[in-house]
């Protein structure tokens, strides 16, 4: 009897350890992958993994999502299979599914792609308030909520009703962002509602105010299903309180069609528009519902044109011009992050050296070059022997020559990286001794500033 009891007690203590390790949550994920974090192959894919810690975790499952930032990409919620769509960055977000609020992010770089992510005619993630300045209508019947964001930290939000001056319900009312006629390959927008049995979270993607007629596509919830209307239905089988990520990719303007994917998967190919018109102007969203007890948000809205623009830069000298003629531009300091004021033109020479790249902007869209160096802006070889630098080239011991100056010097030695070397104020002397032994060989810059002029001169240590 005894020995039954010991049997017994060991049998309780072994079902005590199982029911526990059923209720241990995940504590932390990894995303992996093989042979990097990089797409460079046309609509190529990259399968992304991940590691679940603790290994006995009760429920090790996930959901993948994307996060397209400067490029755009799909990814299987299931999988983890990420498919390149356009060039530029984005980032994989791998989430558990059992509660415990621990999720892992990874950037992946796209290349190669017949898009160029960068460039778009409308990218709006509601991240940036307020809506009024980029949304008209009924602006006031959405909020921004930071509760189970598609993407980012917010989305916007309607539990407002739609409904006329008679108290009837109006599906064209909601708010548009409008953009100049165009012919976009890629569309992509989030959506969800907290009610799919209901007439719910209407966007339309078209050329007239109507949210119901002249568009490409008219998408809602309704009778638990995701409702994907064109030249006809699509239901996908929606829930409650889920987001949906509906992309349309290769939009072909001759044959109106494109293929259409949602959560990262290929649900048609070849969806035909649900008008044959040939251009679109104008994102729409609605709520549609009478029940303000129906909740429903949007996230993530990208239209991206058809083809990517050349931001390439020709670079002579500190001479810099875009490799673009029939764009606009606008050149930008990369080390301050800023705009070069009153630099418009094609062509553009700096005043001082750093690192400088081209915003360039044709027709709906807009893109920014690399950053290009500039590093010898003012350098001076010969100066007439008014200041004389020398042995140089040197093996790191020269003269500052300042016999024919004037008064007390300011001078700066930088490396071409604008690393300060040496700095020293009013120097008051007419010849100055520089030891840079210690420095690494290359080129440095010595900046001798006088009272009435400032000069850049060119030294080589060998």
């Amino acid at each position: 009897m005894k020995y039954s009891k010991q049997i017994f007690l060991s049998l309780l203590f072994s079902l005590s350890i199982v029911n526990h390790s059923f209720g241990q949550l995940v504590t932390s994920l990894i995303i992996t992958t093989f042979n990097g974090y990089e797409i460079d192959t046309p609509g190529g894919t990259k399968q992304l993994y991940y590691g679940v810690a603790p290994s006995n975790a009760a429920d090790q499952s996930v959901t993948w999502s994307i996060i397209n930032t400067l490029g755009i990409a799909s990814i299987n919620p299931s999988t983890g299979l990420v498919t390149a769509i356009a060039n530029g960055t984005v980032i994989a977000k791998c989430v558990a599914n059992d509660g415990s609020g621990i999720f892992d992010t990874q950037t992946l770089t796209i290349s190669n792609q017949t898009i160029d992510g960068i460039c778009k005619i409308m990218d709006e993630d509601f991240e940036s308030t307020p809506l009024s300045d980029r949304w008209i209508g009924d602006v006031n019947k959405f909020t921004f909520s930071s509760v189970n964001p598609g993407s980012g930290n917010y989305s916007i939000e309607s539990s407002n009703t739609d409904v006329n001056s008679s108290g009837t319900l109006n599906t064209n009312e909601g708010m548009r962002y409008y953009f100049s006629a165009s012919n976009p390959t890629y569309i992509s927008y989030q959506i969800k509602t907290n009610t799919v049995t209901s007439p719910s979270g209407t966007i339309s993607i078209g050329n007239t105010d109507l949210s119901y007629l002249g568009n490409l596509y008219y998408v809602n919830f309704y009778q638990s299903y995701l409702r994907i209307i064109g030249s006809n239905t699509i239901n996908y089988p929606a829930n409650n309180n889920a987001w949906y990520q509906i992309e349309h990719v290769n939009i072909d303007w001759v044959n109106h069609r494109s293929d259409l994917y949602v959560n990262g998967q290929l649900v048609m190919q070849n969806f035909g528009f649900r008008y044959p018109i040939s251009n679109v102007t104008h994102v729409a969203l609605s709520h549609t519902n009478p029940n303000t007890s129906v909740v429903c948000n949007f996230d993530n809205i990208i239209v991206a044109p058809t083809t990517s623009m050349d931001n390439s830069v020709i670079q002579s000298g500190s001479l810099l011009t875009s490799n673009n003629s029939t764009a606009s531009y606008q050149w930008i300091d990369c080390n301050l992050g800023s705009y070069v004021v009153g630099e418009t033109n094609q062509s553009f020479t700096p005043s001082v050296n750093g690192s400088y790249s081209v915003e360039i902007t044709e027709g709906n869209c807009v893109d920014t070059s690399i950053c290009y160096s500039v590093l010898n802006v003012g350098v001076i070889e010969e100066d007439n022997k008014q200041i004389a630098v020398y042995p140089n080239p040197t093996n790191g011991l020269f003269t500052i020559n300042l016999t024919n100056t004037k008064g007390s010097v300011d001078y700066t030695i930088t490396t071409l990286e604008g690393r300060i070397v040496k700095r020293v104020s009013n120097a008051n002397t007419s010849s100055i001794e520089v030891d840079l032994t210690h420095e690494s060989q290359g080129i440095y810059l010595l900046r001798i500033n006088e009272k009435n002029s400032n000069k850049v001169y060119k030294v080589v240590k060998q």
